[in-house]
């Protein structure tokens, strides 16, 4: 479900918060799984966007979000 939503965000053109929905998605699970099409097709578009390195923190800012701040982050809550 998470990655559907950072596939939305990368549509919209906010790829920063589409690449921490994704980190966020994975810490939520506890390990990265990026072998999904969907999440490996969101990720490659959100690091071309955003260039790798920018890619990887705003990743790295979602891995370190609790639950209750990758849902606030997914679904605009505050």
């Amino acid at each position: 479900m998470l990655v559907g939503h950072a596939a939305l965000a990368a549509r919209d053109g906010d790829h920063a918060r589409a690449a921490a929905i994704l980190g966020g998605a994975e810490a939520i699970r506890g390990f990265a799984h990026d072998l999904s099409f969907d999440h490996r097709r969101v990720a490659a578009a959100a690091r071309a966007a955003l260039g790798p390195g920018e890619f990887s923190r705003c990743r790295e800012r979602g891995r370190g979000m609790s639950r209750d701040a990758v849902l606030a982050l997914t679904f605009g809550r505050t």
